[in-house]
């Protein structure tokens, strides 16, 4: 009987020394989410009047949400806004307007997902424009320049 009792209560701390375990250290098994993923871009496209970024390839899936997105016009800095499926950019007094097109798996980046960025006062020959994608801490992750 004693044996028994023994038996039971060492399988009960082992089982509960593992669940312990396994809490504390499940955060450690993937990457830490203060490292970006490196993502490319393919080159720009145009539709009409929008300009087309293809998502080439993503290091690791993460929500689109933990980006942030950011647009240069020559050397005027844009305000970085959340990747939405549609937001808005400001850069200097010229708006536009983007598009998440979220085409593989719902809810992350990933490699055939695209951003349409369409120019609400048209596109202007011989600027150069760059669109920079950011991860949470602000670090870039990647970006794509064009000049129309």
């Amino acid at each position: 009987m004693v044996v028994v009792l023994f038996v039971v209560i060492t399988v009960v701390v082992i089982v509960v020394l593992a669940a312990v375990l396994f809490v504390l250290f499940a955060g450690l098994l993937g990457p830490p989410r203060d490292v970006p993923p490196v993502v490319h871009f393919g080159p720009v496209t145009y539709e009409n009047q929008t300009a087309v970024l293809n998502v080439f390839s993503v290091s690791r899936a993460e929500a689109f949400t933990l980006y942030e997105a950011n647009l240069f016009v020559n050397s005027t800095v844009g305000v970085p806004q959340q990747v939405s499926p549609s937001f808005q950019l400001s850069v200097g007094n010229e708006s536009f307007t983007v598009d998440f097109v979220d085409a593989v798996r719902p809810g992350t980046l990933d490699p055939g997902d695209s951003f349409r960025i369409a120019a609400l006062t048209g596109w202007r020959t011989g600027v150069e424009y760059q669109f920079e994608l950011l991860w949470t801490n602000e670090s870039p992750v990647a970006f794509v320049r064009w000049t129309r």
